[in-house]
C-alpha cells in the first residue's frame, strides 16, 4: 500500500513470499489484522500514520511488525508468536504500544538507528508480557 488514507477493517494474510503488509507513506486505521506465516516480516510501515486496534502475527521469518523512516504507529492489542523481532522501531519512529502478549521470540522489542539520515527510536509500552530480550541503541528509547 502506497500513498493511501483509509480504514481497513479486517486484513488476513496467510503464507507471504515477503512482507505480509507493507505500507510505506500512508495514514491507515486497521481495525482487525491477522497476518500468519511470512517469509520475511509480517507487517512493514515506513513514512506514514498508522493505528491497529488489534493484530495477531504468528510465524514471521524476521519482525512481526517493523516501522521505519518517521513513521509514527499506535497499536492497542498485539499478540506475537513465533519471531526474531516482534516489534521494531527504526530511523526516527515512534511506536506506542498498549497491551501485548509475545510467545516465542528472540527480541521482544528493537529500537534502533538503522540509515544515517535519521535518528533513533521510540517505543513506549503501558502493558506487556514477553521472556524474549529488549534491545535499544544509544539514540533510541524503550520506555514502559
Amino acid at each position: 500500500i502506497i500513498n493511501s488514507n483509509g480504514i481497513i477493517n479486517s486484513l488476513k494474510v496467510n503464507n507471504a513470499f515477503q512482507d505480509g503488509l507493507d505500507a510505506d507513506f500512508s495514514n491507515l486505521n486497521i481495525l482487525n489484522a491477522t497476518v500468519k506465516g511470512s517469509g520475511n516480516d509480517c507487517i512493514d510501515f515506513s513514512s506514514g500514520n498508522y493505528t491497529i486496534d488489534i493484530v495477531n502475527t504468528s510465524n514471521c521469518s524476521d519482525k512481526s511488525i517493523s516501522a521505519g523512516e518517521k513513521s509514527n504507529l499506535k497499536i492497542n492489542i498485539f499478540n506475537s508468536k513465533i519471531s526474531n523481532i516482534a516489534l521494531a522501531g527504526k530511523d526516527s519512529s515512534k511506536i506506542f504500544l498498549d497491551k501485548a502478549k509475545i510467545m516465542q521470540t528472540k527480541f521482544c522489542l528493537s529500537a534502533y538507528q538503522k540509515k544515517q539520515e535519521f535518528g533513533g527510536s521510540l517505543i513506549k509500552v503501558n502493558e506487556i508480557n514477553c521472556d524474549g530480550e529488549y534491545y535499544f541503541d544509544k539514540n533510541s528509547i524503550i520506555s514502559f
